[in-house]
């Protein structure tokens, strides 16, 4: 069988895509040990997950409310640093300094994560490991019905007031270790080395928590289970489906661009609603010219130049949105587009091209919007606070849609802008 052959088999039968150098070796390693390909990689994965199903298996009584206690601390450091934290903004970073193989991380971790979830025994466990897989895999409207299907009767037994603690403990670790240390000087010099800091993170309990208490959680928390909570996402369709529907108006229910997360604070919703857009695309190669009314600086781009002399006109592509449409549909724009869906995740951020590994076809010529919705307290799964963006997570077909609107140029701006000074944003 063809290195391609064998290549798209993997991808099927493992949901890993590797290069043609790295089959020739698998196809070396494994016939060394008398193994097919597949069987070989497949032992592989086995093996991960049996070992790390027993790992957590074997942690016994732990008080995972007891932050104060070591015994908490040594078990949450060996989570964290688990092949399920993989997919972590840090421990990935570091296994890649080490120069280990990432390029496939979102693709193994998860497949092994939905391999694990559902064989851990302790109910308190389940949710700790399941929170933190859930807040760092941004991909999660891919796998919505494996999500899903980890949520049992069972699981549900542990209230939501404790699904929250438990599901953000591994966040507010994370947390308090990038904040210890600096942020952009924090370093991991080895996993022994980052669970020995997570043990030696000594706090009380509502302070390790102190985030949690605040007040958007707490009115969460005193609401009945069958009251209603208002919610917003925000979303993206194909741009270039016209006919396509987005809710279903007799039963309130979304029919494109659903999804887990949602945020209580509306403004928390834009910048999802146009992330890796080709419009943010856009944006990104006009932001010289976004932030300067200098004609000298203008006249010194040559990007600049090139859209002038094809009917660009700067101002009215932010102010005048028949403008801006009839724009987006001319030929160098066209031309734009065609070169950044063959180069757009080979040469982006480190972060991005491991994300959109996981995706074949990714559509970035979307246009966002952003809906309102409610749900019942009782339907939410847990609270996540990763990102300080407030957010619900609930099975969507629990959740009613009330009305969505598209995000304006305006708020693109504005959410632009407020990033440009994040830690891990490469918008400006």
């Amino acid at each position: 069988m063809g290195v391609g052959k064998i290549k798209k088999q993997i991808l099927e039968e493992t949901g890993v895509l590797y290069t043609e150098e790295e089959i020739k070796i698998l196809k070396q390693t494994s016939s060394e040990k008398g193994l097919d390909v597949i069987d070989y990689l497949k032992s592989l994965n086995d093996n991960s997950s049996q070992q790390i199903i027993k790992l957590f298996n074997s942690f016994g009584n732990i008080d995972w409310f007891e932050w104060e206690k070591e015994e908490t601390r040594k078990v949450v450091s060996l989570i964290y640093t688990s092949k399920l934290g993989y997919i972590s903004r840090e421990i990935r970073s570091f296994l890649h300094s080490q120069g280990e193989d990432v390029h496939n991380i979102y693709m193994v971790t998860s497949k092994l994560f939905f391999s694990v979830i559902k064989e851990i025994k302790d109910n308190n466990l389940f949710w700790v490991v399941f929170g933190w897989f859930y807040q760092n895999y941004e991909l999660s409207t891919l796998r919505l019905q494996e999500f899903y299907d980890c949520i049992t009767e069972e699981r549900l037994k542990v209230n939501f007031y404790d699904r929250s603690i438990l599901s953000n403990i591994c966040w507010n670790v994370n947390r308090r270790l990038i904040s210890g240390y600096d942020g952009q000087d924090f370093k991991i010099g080895s996993l022994k080395q980052h669970q020995q800091r997570i043990i030696d993170l000594k706090t009380d309990n509502k302070l390790f928590h102190i985030q949690l208490y605040d007040k958007d959680f707490t009115d969460i928390i005193e609401l009945g289970n069958d009251e209603e909570v208002k919610l917003y996402r925000g979303f993206k369709v194909d741009i270039k489906d016209k006919d396509m529907k987005i809710m279903d108006k007799e039963t309130n229910q979304q029919i494109n661009g659903y999804g887990m997360s949602y945020s209580i604070h509306k403004e928390k919703c834009y910048y999802f609603g146009f992330r890796n857009t080709y419009l943010e695309t856009l944006i990104k190669l006009f932001r010289q010219v976004m932030e300067t009314d200098d004609d000298d600086k203008l006249s010194q781009n040559s990007l600049y130049e090139t859209l002038v002399s094809r009917g660009y006109n700067h101002k009215l592509f932010f102010s005048d949105k028949k403008y801006r449409d009839d724009f987006l549909q001319s030929d160098i724009v066209k031309h734009f587009n065609q070169i950044t869906q063959k180069t757009r995740f080979k040469t982006d951020t480190f972060d991005n091209i491991l994300n959109f590994k996981e995706i074949e076809d990714y559509n970035y010529d979307t246009r966002g919007y952003v809906g309102e919705y409610t749900c019942k307290k009782k339907d939410i799964l847990f609270w996540s606070d990763y990102g300080l963006e407030k957010e619900c997570v609930v099975n969507h077909k629990n959740v009613k849609m009330l009305n969505y609107k598209v995000i304006t140029m305006e708020q693109i701006k504005h959410e632009l802008k407020k990033h440009k000074n994040f830690k891990n944003s490469q918008i400006f």
